[in-house]
């Protein structure tokens, strides 16, 4: 598992679900700064207007999805859990960490 986290709240996502909401967010439009790895992987921070930028992307795919439901069944990946991932990420930077290294972060003093 890993953790994408800020300041009072924490996402855990299998390393597989964070990837294919990357991809995702890439195909509806968002253009990652540097190469779409280095989202994937502990230890990354992604900036509060990167952040906005991939929820924009999910709402594109959102939209689309009104207009044609079928779309949805071209998804690979729960649409619940791409919607969840999309809010945290459009709620500002953000830091794509291991498991535990949220726990960690607040015991250290970190925020």
């Amino acid at each position: 598992m890993i953790e994408i986290y800020r300041r009072n709240e924490l996402l855990e996502l299998h390393p597989s679900d964070w990837l294919m909401a990357l991809l995702i967010f890439k195909e509806m439009g968002w253009t990652p700064e540097r190469p779409l790895e280095v989202y994937a992987n502990p230890l990354a921070f992604v900036k509060n207007y990167e952040g906005e930028a991939m929820n924009q992307a999910g709402d594109a795919l959102c939209a689309v999805i009104l207009d044609d439901p079928l779309v949805s069944l071209s998804v690979q990946m729960d649409l619940g859990l791409f919607s969840q991932i999309s809010e945290f990420v459009g709620r500002g930077t953000f830091i794509v960490g291991k498991q535990g290294a949220y726990a960690e972060a607040k015991r250290n003093g970190d925020f």
